[in-house]
């Protein structure tokens, strides 16, 4: 089995940063996981080829494809292992919502091509915009709570499986 872990934002001001989200679909493993977290939402995760942003345009993919969230790889993660018979589920934690945005322009947080921040762009941002260190700083303390949740949660579903 494989469990595809991480972060996934959401496309209505109902889901919050540190909300947990399992995948809908019918397995074995998600009704499990559904168990084992009651507090876990369920629902539709579009995988999007980017960081999608701004809210406009989360509410547009949420509407247009019924999803609550939106990941990078779920999609493609599932795929493959269906080929492969593999049984996955997807558990993912909400970092950003339309309610609760990023405090910069994606391509600033994180460049897709180099798999990380780039601090000169960001250094950069913050001296454009002093006032986006505070929110930054929020939006880390959100992304701890977040990683703690989605940690504890996993701990959960592996020890019950």
């Amino acid at each position: 089995m494989l469990i595809a872990s991480g972060f996934c934002g959401g496309t209505t001001d109902e889901l919050h940063p540190g909300d947990l989200v399992i995948a809908d679909d019918a397995s074995d493993l998600s009704r499990k996981a559904r168990a084992i977290l009651p507090g876990a939402v369920v629902g539709k995760i579009h995988s999007a080829d980017r960081i999608v942003d701004p809210a406009v345009d989360r509410y547009e993919i949420g509407r247009e494809h019924g999803a609550i969230a939106i990941d990078m790889e779920t999609k493609t993660i599932t795929r493959l292992c269906a080929d492969r018979s593999i049984p996955v589920l997807a558990l993912r934690v909400i970092s950003d919502s339309p309610a609760a945005p990023f405090p910069a322009p994606p391509n600033v947080l994180f460049d897709m091509e180099a798999q990380r921040t780039k601090f000169t762009a960001l250094v950069a941002y913050l001296a454009r915009d002093p006032a986006s260190a505070v929110r930054l700083a929020q939006f880390s303390q959100q992304i701890t709570r977040a990683k703690t949740k989605l940690a504890d949660a996993l701990c959960a579903v592996i020890h019950a499986l």
